[in-house]
């Protein structure tokens, strides 16, 4: 991976984590209400920046290894 995003989570993430929808964090972004991470709109579209340790910190999450995905997913899907 990539350094420079090495401490970033997608949209996708941070929604599994915080167990809300994808949509739901895209707007909070745009609305600025997250300290964790922000929106930017160029032309027509928005790129979705959420630091990763300000997101574990500020929602008191366990940061976790991205390799661990799939039990996380597998833990959610067993839940519903």
């Amino acid at each position: 991976m990539n350094s420079l995003h090495e401490n970033r989570l997608t949209v996708k993430e941070a929604a599994k984590l915080l167990g809300c929808g994808e949509q739901t964090i895209r707007m909070g972004l745009q609305q600025g209400l997250y300290n964790w991470g922000y929106a930017v709109k160029t032309s027509s579209f928005y790129t979705y920046v959420i630091v990763a340790s300000k997101f574990y910190e500020e929602n008191k999450i366990k940061p976790i290894e991205r390799g661990d995905w799939i039990g996380l997913i597998e833990l959610t899907k067993r839940k519903k």
